[in-house]
């Protein structure tokens, strides 16, 4: 099975497609049809150094709960003849079915993006303040074991215009090591 790099892209502040990259193409979240549909823009974007979309690495359960959302990618109009299409399930489908889980793969999110590089790891809903604090305060503390041996870690909270918690976390380089 082809992994996709699953990714938020936004525009300033705001939150406009789930998305999901592989080889330098840019796949965005259709709700209405369930499919990830070749944008090629956005490919254009993604390889454009000077672009002012950005694009945040998002775990596979952050990308489930985007895709039920439905919020995202309701721009679907002009992609309407895009032919390139991915069913969904078949891009989100091999990462769920890890028996490892999902804290694995934010492990390898957050592992494969470069030294003080934000990324975004897990996302609670407004009524759910406080676990987020308290989930951001156990991964700084190194009470949460699956990113404790990633070493030095700067973990904060931001919350969306929809008040949605989303913790951050970045990787520090340890003191005593050199630049990579």
């Amino acid at each position: 099975m082809t992994e996709y790099s699953l990714l938020l892209v936004r525009d300033g502040d705001d939150d406009v497609w789930l998305a999901a990259e592989r080889g330098g193409l840019v796949f965005v979240y259709l709700p209405a049809s369930e499919q990830f549909v070749l944008h090629d823009a956005l490919s254009a974007d993604w390889l454009d150094p000077s672009s002012t979309m950005s694009f945040v690495p998002v775990t596979v359960t952050d990308a489930l709960r985007i895709a039920k959302d439905g919020k995202l990618g309701r721009h679907a109009d002009i992609l309407r003849d895009a032919t390139e299409r991915l069913d969904a399930q078949a891009v989100l489908e091999p990462a769920v079915q890890d028996p490892r889980g999902v804290a694995d793969d934010s492990r390898k999110t957050l592992e494969s993006a470069p030294l003080a590089t934000w990324v975004s790891l897990r996302e609670f809903p407004p009524e759910e303040d406080a676990e987020a604090r308290e989930w951001a305060s156990d991964v700084r503390t190194g009470k949460n074991s699956t990113y404790a041996q990633l070493g030095r870690l700067e973990v904060r909270t931001e919350w969306t215009a929809t008040r949605t918690a989303r913790v951050v976390i970045a990787r520090r380089m340890t003191p005593g090591t050199e630049d990579a």
